[in-house]
């Protein structure tokens, strides 16, 4: 069976079609692991009022039998009350994605 790793660049506009494309690749029998940054991650659980570690992207999409994992990594951000980032360098950000992915999947 053929496994997806599904990492969106993390700028608006770029996650959502992740998303989709996500649950396509499950629908047509693949595995797909969706990789997230906390950041990401806390700023959509805040925009749907649910606690970071209660949210689960693709819950739905589990509960009617599609095999998609979702995981987040720190990705070094600030995350303050008001929900803002010290974000410092996105260069960084995407360097370090590929290798955290790497560690965790290996």
């Amino acid at each position: 069976m053929a496994h997806a790793i599904v990492i969106p660049y993390p700028y608006q506009g770029h996650v959502t079609p992740m998303i989709n494309l996500s649950i396509r690749l499950a629908s047509r029998g693949f595995t797909v692991t969706f990789v997230q940054t906390e950041f990401i991650h806390r700023f959509m659980s805040k925009a749907r009022n649910l606690p970071a570690d209660d949210f689960d992207l693709f819950a739905e999409a589990q509960k009617s039998g599609l095999d998609i994992r979702y995981t987040t990594f720190s990705d070094g951000f600030r995350w303050n009350s008001t929900g803002t980032s010290t974000m410092k360098s996105i260069g960084r950000l995407c360097f370090g994605i590929f290798l955290i992915v790497l560690m965790k999947l290996w």
